[in-house]
């Protein structure tokens, strides 16, 4: 139920007609949207952005962008974000996390508090 809901969440945002689902895969107007487990999605095109990277594939492609909701292990583990991270990778994340990423040879880490309610 967790993957529908992201999945249906991810189509909800972009709006997109052409959607192609191959189990936890999409490609909506050629950008591709991956479920690998977890809470962890990872969108690309000409960008590669992950969200709370915790479950990745053996050789992951490099991030250009990740987000992560919340400290927790399992959303924010410094050690899977360094198999993703190259240098000019942006990272932003809660207030939280941040001290767990600060050694992090990245771009930029942007702190920031955002949050999302569902009525």
């Amino acid at each position: 139920m967790k993957r529908f809901l992201i999945l249906l969440f991810i189509i909800f945002i972009v709006g997109c007609k052409d959607v192609v689902k191959e189990d936890d895969k999409m490609n909506i107007e050629g950008v591709n949207i991956e479920l690998l487990g977890h809470s962890t999605v990872k969108i690309s095109n000409n960008v590669v952005i992950y969200f709370d990277p915790f479950v990745l594939p053996s050789n992951p492609e490099k991030a250009d962008l990740i987000l992560i909701s919340h400290e927790h292990y399992d959303h924010c583990d410094a050690r899977k974000v360094s198999e993703i991270i190259k240098e000019d990778t942006i990272i932003v994340t809660v207030p939280d996390c941040q001290s767990k990423l600060n050694s992090m040879n990245v771009k930029e880490i942007k702190e920031e508090a955002f949050s999302i309610q569902l009525a």
